[in-house]
């Protein structure tokens, strides 16, 4: 069954992150609004890691949740405490806190997206577990990934997404999968040829 075939936007979640779902709907659709209201080309994921965790902090917002980007902290447990900063810090109305660390990466539809995918995820779940040290606080990875791929018809690029994300789904770990593919971001090829039809955002809990 086609995962892209009723919708361009979604999410999956288990039991560790099901209360995100609200949240990754909010995202998506901030998303699909930015890119009604700016130009073709304009994606706000197509950037960096910085304004991925904007967008993502904005959807706390926008669920009741609040949220604090970037912040200087202590980091690690007693024996290996640093000063450092934190990607993001959400809070929930049971006061449910969690720090989150992302990573950014773009990858072509054509090469080890699975392996990729898993590593960047990995990398930001190590510098979650870090970051919370011996707190009473959860610890998220988030690894926000952006696809791109040469120039090809509309329905082609859903098909080769579609199958993209039927893999990501069913070949790496997660408590979290969501995506947008935005439909004026699917239509846009760059002056090189290529496009970036939108972005996954996939998140894992600290065990």
């Amino acid at each position: 069954m086609k995962v892209l075939s009723a919708t361009v936007h979604g999410v999956k979640a288990n039991k560790e992150l099901n209360h995100w779902i609200p949240m990754c709907h909010s995202w998506a659709f901030n998303i699909e609004r930015y890119a009604r209201l700016t130009i073709e080309g304009d994606a706000p994921y197509d950037n960096n890691e910085r304004a991925n965790i904007g967008l993502l902090a904005g959807a706390a917002w926008s669920c009741g949740n609040i949220a604090l980007e970037e912040f200087q902290t202590t980091k690690g447990a007693q024996d290996s405490e640093r000063n450092g900063r934190i990607d993001l810090w959400l809070c929930d109305e049971n006061t449910q806190e969690e720090y989150i660390e992302a990573k950014f990466k773009r990858m072509s539809v054509n090469g080890d997206f699975v392996k990729n995918i898993s590593s960047t995820l990995q990398d930001a779940v190590s510098d979650a577990e870090f970051s919370k040290g011996d707190q009473d606080i959860d610890g998220i990875g988030v690894a926000f990934i952006v696809f791109y791929m040469k120039e090809r018809p509309m329905n082609d690029v859903l098909d080769e997404m579609d199958c993209v994300l039927s893999k990501t789904i069913a070949d790496v770990e997660y408590d979290l999968i969501s995506w947008c593919f935005p439909e004026k971001d699917i239509k846009h090829v760059f002056s090189d040829g290529y496009i970036v039809p939108g972005i996954l955002m996939l998140a894992k809990k600290v065990e």
